[in-house]
């Protein structure tokens, strides 16, 4: 869990879960690791979906949100819940890729 407020509008606010999306070698040196957050709105093509699983510790099957991508705080990160799926993180990250033109 992480929690994103304060929050300027436009921005996801609240405590919710996030996916950490930049590379562990990064992360380990980092003060601020990429997330991405996770929303219970159904998915689209621009939000790939994550269900609720033991594995991922989602209560509701849910969504990521690429456009929302930020660097958060260690400070920030509360509990974790679960992890992940590979393969959602990698359709997040291709997401994120094609939005940004690469």
């Amino acid at each position: 869990m992480v929690d994103l407020e304060p929050s300027r509008p436009g921005e996801l606010g609240k405590r919710r879960p996030c996916v950490i999306v930049s590379e562990n070698v990064y992360n380990d040196s980092a003060a601020a690791p990429l997330v991405m957050p996770i929303t219970s709105y159904p998915p689209t093509v621009r939000s790939p979906g994550i269900l609720a699983t033991r594995q991922t510790g989602l209560s509701n099957d849910s969504s990521v949100l690429p456009l929302h991508v930020r660097a958060i705080a260690r400070s920030r990160f509360g509990h974790r819940i679960g992890r992940a799926p590979d393969d959602v993180i990698q359709k997040a990250v291709e997401i994120l890729a094609l939005i940004m033109g690469k």
